[in-house]
């Protein structure tokens, strides 16, 4: 039997890209590498990058996102990982170990009747916003940080998110939509974008509502402004990031969130496995950095 907490819960259409799919893969974009926070910046490659997530005389670890095979990053440590994550899955990464769960992502096909695809549930929390008198405009940073104080987010979490958002400010600032729900000129509600014209995609970055409002549905209602200003830039797809798959038994482990962006049409996107290689450098002791 399903539990009433659960019988909201509708199934994404699950979408594995393959090599000449439409669908774009917003990690290997240069907006996604230029937020990154690298030392040193990432090196660029035909069809990708590469990052350096920590490097030491002892042990340095790559990351790669590109379609091709990348060339080994020299290093002079002992230990040297090398982990590549392709956009599709490669026709060839013989001596490449594979392990590790898919990363999924919730994406939305763009179309000027997206409503269409959206539940019942979704369009019934959309009448309730248009009735409940809200206004819609472009916030600050400062209102989100206060947004968050009294939202719903878990404390833990809030110092992280805003910092997530300050590197994105801080590194693409023209790309950044701050989206605010008011009602009776206060800020209830924040749902904040960032606009990659290279993969004509959109991605949720982060979010938070005031409880006292929640039945005015205030994120729905941001939602619908943040398809229809997507479409206004002409662009196909949306991401609301990272999803909870179905394999681990998502009515027990999936987030809440998980579950809420179901209601919006999207397909969870599984993206290949990770792929890695070890090289351990005899003489990474002895030679300079």
């Amino acid at each position: 039997m399903i539990k009433a907490s659960q019988s909201r819960l509708r199934w994404a259409n699950d979408q594995c890209p393959l090599s000449g799919s439409s669908i774009p893969s917003l990690h290997h974009t240069r907006w996604y590498a230029e937020s990154q926070t690298d030392q040193p910046p990432p090196s660029w490659q035909i069809d990708g990058f590469t990052s350096t997530i920590f490097q030491s005389r002892f042990f340095s670890w790559y990351r790669t996102f590109s379609q091709d095979e990348p060339q080994l990053k020299s290093s002079h440590s002992l230990i040297t990982v090398c982990e590549w994550l392709p956009r599709y899955e490669p026709l060839n990464s013989s001596g490449w170990i594979t392990f590790g769960r898919h990363y999924t992502s919730a994406y939305a096909n763009l179309h000027p009747d997206y409503l269409k695809d959206w539940r019942e549930h979704a369009l019934r929390h959309l009448k309730k916003f248009k009735r409940a008198n809200c206004e819609l405009r472009l916030g600050t940073r400062e209102e989100v940080v206060k947004l968050y104080a009294t939202s719903q987010v878990p404390k833990h979490l809030q110092v992280a998110l805003l910092r997530l958002l300050d590197k994105h400010l801080a590194t693409h600032l023209d790309t950044i939509d701050i989206l605010i729900a008011e009602k009776h000129g206060q800020p209830i509600a924040c749902h904040i974008v960032g606009n990659c014209a290279e993969a004509k995609l959109s991605e949720y970055i982060i979010g938070a509502f005031d409880p006292n409002y929640k039945h005015d549905q205030p994120m729905v209602g941001l939602i619908d402004w943040w398809y229809r200003r997507s479409l206004e830039r002409g662009y196909t797809w949306l991401t609301f990031g990272f999803m909870e798959s179905w394999d681990w038994g998502l009515p027990k482990t999936g987030n809440g969130y998980s579950l809420f962006k179901t209601h919006f049409g999207v397909q969870r996107m599984w993206f290949p496995q990770n792929r890695w290689k070890i090289i351990f450098n005899h003489k990474g002791l002895f030679t300079r950095p």
